[in-house]
């Protein structure tokens, strides 16, 4: 295998991942420590769900900023700001107190939900201009397959870490390193992140501006397509919240003693899953042959059986072989739903990215205020089921739809590469 030249799109765009993933695998490792720490240090699911209500919604919040920030600013330096002031968050985590923890977790969560989307939004908004081309499927895959690689390595941590190590100060401090990484290639890296910005308007105001901005997404030919991926993204992470809040209470009851253990088991076969929807089934010629609608409403169908299948058996072949089902759809769908979005006009990418964080963040907030409620009375179980099972419906509803299954010979598609 022939690696790319140094200087080149491809090894500056292989810089980026690599910081990236860096700085996922401790992130990863580090909520997973988050989840199970709060729950230990109040005992209740309702903490939980509060904590990663606040992370989501404060970045929801900052949704119009963020894609309005990602459009004007330099987006390698907003990146790099993002990457230093998590290091800083995590590093202050291992020195407060414990009676100020869980206060303190929460207000961390919160620049989480800023700065991570900030980063995210700016880099997925920067791909084509770091590649030089609008053909990003492929890079996608290998984004997200490096992703939920080391989602996979950071599970095994999370075992290997609750198995070896007290507490959770390690596994933070680990975090606040990765963060640390990727900020310093970053700022070693000459790269374009972005294309011809038409000139500001000095007169105009701030919010103005956003408004006109967001006029035009709604002016996109494909506008309709876009509104419907972003519509079903709300419905599946507001769904989503029942297992993100339910993996930690899951894992605790399964084995009391190390709750990480399960945690990262489950997460390990997810990611593997990921891995194969991204690698294999992204690469079956027929879907190419399906309008974007149905290959996303599809493989978010097929995530949630997966996710549903998980909360009902005790059994760790069974738990591993639907965590593998739920990362098949998972991962599969993310590629294709990157992909549509990076094929707009670099003049309103951020925005669109913007609002498809604003959609998921708001579906996870809502998610997270409402599952501990439904919590309280029903199993961990039995809460997944209705979540899921309510979004599953819906989503087989929309497949069915007249008109929704037919070959993508005309109109936007996405284009398959090898």
């Amino acid at each position: 295998m022939r690696l790319p030249e140094r200087g080149s799109p491809q090894y500056k765009f292989g810089v980026v991942v690599t910081a990236r993933l860096t700085s996922v695998f401790g992130t990863f490792l580090s909520m997973m420590a988050l989840n199970i720490f709060i729950l230990e240090l109040t005992g209740s699911v309702g903490w939980v769900g509060m904590a990663l209500a606040i992370k989501v919604l404060v970045g929801m919040l900052a949704t119009p900023f963020i894609g309005h920030a990602v459009d004007r600013r330099d987006r390698k330096r907003l990146m790099i700001i993002s990457d230093c002031i998590l290091a800083a968050a995590m590093v202050l985590l291992t020195v407060v107190p414990d009676a100020w923890a869980k206060y303190y977790i929460v207000f961390l969560m919160a620049l989480l939900g800023v700065f991570s989307s900030l980063f995210e939004v700016a880099l997925s908004a920067a791909v084509p201009e770091i590649l030089g081309t609008q053909d990003t499927l492929k890079a996608n895959s290998w984004f997200l397959g490096g992703r939920n690689l080391v989602v996979g390595a950071s599970a095994i941590c999370a075992v290997a870490a609750n198995i070896f190590f007290r507490g959770f100060t390690v596994i933070f401090l680990i975090d606040a390193a990765t963060y640390l990484i990727s900020a310093a290639a970053l700022y070693t890296l000459d790269i374009r992140t972005a294309g011809e910005r038409p000139p500001e308007k000095p007169e105009e105001g701030l919010f103005s501006r956003i408004r006109r901005e967001f006029a035009e997404v709604r002016a996109l030919e494909n506008s309709r397509v876009v509104a419907l991926f972003l519509a079903v993204l709300f419905l599946d992470t507001f769904a989503s919240g029942s297992h993100n809040v339910g993996f930690p209470v899951f894992s605790r009851l399964l084995q009391p003693a190390k709750p990480m253990y399960f945690y990262g088991f489950i997460l390990f076969f997810w990611a593997m899953g990921n891995i194969v929807g991204i690698y294999l089934l992204n690469k079956q010629a027929w879907l190419s042959r399906l309008r974007p609608e149905t290959l996303y409403l599809s493989f978010t169908a097929l995530m949630s059986v997966g996710m549903i299948l998980i909360f009902q058996t005790s059994s760790p072949v069974f738990i591993a072989s639907a965590a593998l089902l739920a990362g098949m759809g998972d991962g599969t769908y993310q590629t294709y739903f990157t992909t549509y979005v990076q094929q707009v006009p670099d003049s309103v990418r951020g925005k669109v990215f913007a609002l498809s964080s604003f959609a998921l963040r708001t579906g996870f907030g809502l998610g997270y205020a409402v599952v501990p409620l439904v919590m309280a009375h029903l199993s961990v179980g039995r809460t997944v089921l209705l979540f899921h099972g309510t979004t599953l419906l819906i989503l087989i509803a929309l497949v069915l739809t007249p008109g929704l299954l037919v070959p993508a010979e005309s109109g936007r598609h996405i284009s398959q590469t090898s």
